[in-house]
């Protein structure tokens, strides 16, 4: 991914807004103690990657380059996609006699 680094404050919201979506239970302050900014005061993408491997939400690195509108925010980049849950029998909408 690109040099840009997540601030403490990009990386919180990021991983917590991933947990919001999938329903898991997020502690901003479990998350600093595991995961410490380099010595810069930032984040790189790897340790996000990380910690979204350790909570067991998926993601997909997904690098735009040229294409990327101008302003984008590093919010906007990272999305995830709810799992599909297997349907039964009971709802697949078909008509019974």
């Amino acid at each position: 991914m690109s040099g840009r680094r997540l601030t403490r404050a990009e990386f919180v919201r990021l991983v917590a807004g991933l947990c919001r979506l999938q329903r898991i239970a997020f502690e901003p302050e479990l998350l600093l103690q595991h995961f410490q900014p380099d010595a810069d005061g930032r984040y790189g993408w790897a340790m996000l990657f990380d910690a979204l491997d350790r909570l067991g939400l998926a993601y997909e690195e997904v690098v735009l380059g040229q294409a990327a509108p101008p302003g984008l925010q590093v919010d906007e980049v990272v999305t995830l996609e709810a799992p599909v849950a297997a349907s039964s029998g009971a709802d697949s909408g078909e008509d019974r006699e």
